[in-house]
């Protein structure tokens, strides 16, 4: 699981200041599991259905242009690198994805006005509209009377917040788009980490874990 895995996760380590790296190595345990079991699963359900066709194909038929191509791969390596090594040339990575995205399309020789049209705008727009509504919410407090009530409740075992945090948000997020979810917690956990002195970062975990396990828990 990498900090560009998903929506959520950007949106988390954005919030907290997760590193690129430290993203990675945190999270690569869990995922590995996960697709040990999703490997064997799907494993044991092949088993089952007979192959009718020997289907030999091509992988280079999918390529419509070479060069093209490799120089895609060469860019998306630069960028990759450039997102690894973030933490120490401190450089955005909405710059480093944003510039990766300009020169491959500078060099790919597609029309920008085409290459334009087919961005899920919507997608973009929906999570622009979603930060100025829950910017809305903490501005106005109604948030913060929802994080002050959760704070108190946490006071008698403030260890619960953690537990909480990944239940309500993989319960949540199995039921509704994970997204919003996500951003609507993120103002709540910073203020019950700062009021009970909590693990800020333990608490960032326990929403991106939920987040993206409720996500996929339920079709």
């Amino acid at each position: 699981m990498l900090l560009i895995s998903s929506i959520p996760n950007l949106v988390v380590a954005d919030g907290f200041n997760i590193g690129f790296s430290r993203f990675a190595i945190i999270g690569a345990p869990l995922s590995l599991i996960l697709m040990a079991v999703s490997i064997y699963m799907v494993a044991e359900r092949l088993k089952y259905i007979p192959l009718k066709k020997n289907l030999d194909i091509d992988p280079w038929s999918a390529v419509e242009d070479r060069d093209v191509f490799y120089r895609s791969v060469v860019i998306f390596a630069v960028v990759m690198i450039l997102f690894v090594l973030n933490d120490i040339i401190h450089i955005s990575m909405g710059l480093i994805a944003t510039s990766g995205a300009v020169a491959m399309l500078i060099l790919s020789g597609e029309d920008p006005e085409s290459t334009f049209r087919s961005i899920d705008w919507g997608t973009i727009f929906f999570l622009i509209s979603f930060f100025v509504i829950v910017g809305g919410l903490e501005r106005s407090g109604s948030l913060m009377i929802f994080a002050e009530s959760l704070s108190r409740l946490f006071q008698i075992e403030p260890a619960l917040a953690y537990v909480f945090n990944l239940l309500i948000c993989g319960l949540a997020s199995a039921f509704v788009d994970n997204v919003p979810i996500t951003i609507t917690l993120i103002p709540v956990t910073k203020y019950i980490a700062a009021d009970l002195k909590l693990d800020t970062e333990i608490l960032a975990w326990s929403l991106i874990f939920g987040a993206n396990l409720g996500g996929t828990s339920l079709l």
